[in-house]
């Protein structure tokens, strides 16, 4: 304790002492720091297609297609849009952010540091309040109506917590993050979208094409193979092709039977009953699938593959390219 004898004296000895209780309370609890600002997000152009740079914080002024588009082109059409467009958009998005993001590693490090010291604050305020005897939460009992019997507890948060709340500085960083990702989420969404109908709408103009051309591929075999016969079916019209080559034919029907032999030899069988012999070669053509087909405890289609005349060799035997070719044509709609 300090005696003093004069006024001059007794203001002195209190302002010392006001200052190492002020020098006391500092050591104690400082004040809240700002944040440093990042950089500004319209700043930075977020689409590949569009030269004007966009506001997030007062709301992006692009629609959604303006990221996978020129704005400016009047004769876009979304017909037209492309997975490479729809890649280049995004792909555009995200390196622009990871910018964004690698601009700011020196704030953001800086804000964190400023983050733990405005947290260490709060955490002394609230040892204080502890201290003190102020809780974080204190309880009411009151009746919930008039005609209640019983009080019920209320439970209150403490006004200092308000308070804090409301003086904390707030970093934007998370929030700016979000921003960001919720509408790279939004034109993802919208550019799948778009793709999905445009590939729709592709497919099913490839498939009316692919049927259009089928179409008049099978009205072509049906004028050059049953020209009186307009609505010919297709096994009429491989019919004629066959009998054209008995080779040919030989070969047609050991490969299907290759395919199926749920019904024993029926299908080589169709083809060596009405294969014709004209020269020695033909005679042992005969002379080896007749053996294969005459035993009963060998069935297996897989011989007319491997046999020394099998599908393959009188398939070669063929010497019309184009009636080989127009087969093979009409297989696919036979298969169909």
């Amino acid at each position: 304790m300090v005696f003093v004898n004069d006024i001059e004296t007794a203001k002195k000895a209190l302002d010392e002492e006001i200052e190492k209780l002020q020098s006391k309370a500092e050591s104690i609890i400082a004040p809240m720091q700002k944040y440093q600002p990042y950089t500004k997000l319209e700043d930075y152009n977020w689409s590949a297609f569009h030269r004007t740079n966009l506001s997030f914080e007062h709301g992006i002024r692009l629609r959604d297609g303006y990221f996978f588009r020129n704005g400016n082109d009047r004769f876009f059409s979304w017909d037209k849009f492309t997975r490479e467009q729809y890649q280049k958009g995004l792909e555009h998005f995200l390196q622009t952010y990871e910018q964004w993001k690698k601009d700011n590693e020196t704030t953001f490090e800086k804000n964190k540091e400023i983050a733990e010291h405005n947290q260490l604050q709060r955490s002394r305020i609230y040892q204080i309040m502890k201290t003190v005897g102020v809780r974080e939460q204190y309880s009411t009992w009151e009746y919930k109506t008039v005609r209640s019997r019983n009080k019920t507890e209320k439970k209150h948060q403490a006004g200092f917590i308000y308070d804090l709340e409301r003086v904390t500085p707030k970093d934007t960083y998370e929030t700016l993050c979000k921003q960001i990702e919720q509408k790279y989420d939004q034109i993802k969404e919208f550019g799948e979208a778009n793709l999905r109908e445009v590939e729709v709408a592709l497919a099913e103009k490839e498939k009316k094409e692919r049927e259009e051309a089928s179409r008049k591929e099978y009205a072509l075999l049906q004028a050059k193979y049953t020209p009186d016969n307009a609505g010919s079916e297709i096994d009429e019209i491989i019919g004629v092709i066959l009998s054209r080559n008995k080779y040919l034919r030989l070969a047609y029907w050991l490969e299907k039977n290759r395919g199926d032999w749920t019904s024993g030899y029926d299908y080589a069988e169709i083809g060596i009953d009405g294969f014709t012999v004209d020269t020695t070669e033909d005679k042992e053509i005969e002379s080896e699938l007749s053996e294969i087909v005459n035993d009963p405890m060998d069935i297996d289609g897989r011989h007319f593959r491997d046999c020394k005349w099998n599908y393959s060799v009188l398939y070669g035997m063929v010497e019309d390219q184009q009636l080989l070719k127009d087969l093979e044509k009409a297989q696919e709609f036979e298969l169909n």
